[in-house]
């Protein structure tokens, strides 16, 4: 069981139903820096929602070269977990610690469950996959109608 006070990055987006949900069936796990918490072809068993610290979810070739596709910060989850967990399949992404994290681990079941029983969980599901959307938007505007030095200025103007 984990305590409320726990859950405090996840108290605006959840009522309280959910809270108490989250609090009796998740655990915690705690991963260091550079710890892969979810790898390619892994079959998925929890949904990781990001109590504290950043994590990386690359995409990788047929060569082993690795594609940043977004960074975790706390309070969010893995859209592509998500989307994995619904479809019944393995993992597509790596998502690796950027540095030390602690996650909250909802088990599939009742990720499934909640989705269609409480709004405010199914708000959080899609709210999150719009979030990573919009960043797949934005990297195609990006990539279709700046010029290179601008891509490399807007760069640098999100990475300060």
């Amino acid at each position: 069981m984990i305590s409320k006070e726990r859950l405090q990055p996840f108290q605006y987006f959840f009522d309280s139903e959910m809270i108490n949900n989250i609090s009796d069936t998740a655990i915690i796990k705690t991963f260091k820096r550079r710890d892969i918490i979810i790898d390619i072809g892994q079959d998925l068993n929890f949904i990781p929602l990001l109590l504290q610290g950043n994590i990386k979810v690359l995409r990788e070739d047929s060569n082993g070269n690795d594609l940043l596709l977004y960074v975790l910060e706390t309070g969010d989850t893995c859209a592509m977990s998500l989307t994995c967990c619904m479809a019944k399949s393995v993992s597509k992404i790596r998502a690796i610690a950027d540095e030390d994290v602690t996650v909250i681990m909802i088990p599939i079941a009742n990720m499934r469950l909640w989705f269609n029983t409480n709004e405010s969980w199914r708000n959080f599901i899609l709210q999150s996959y719009q979030a990573r959307f919009d960043e797949m938007l934005e990297t195609i505007d990006t990539l279709a109608f700046m010029k290179m030095d601008e891509r490399l200025f807007k760069y640098l103007t999100d990475q300060v």
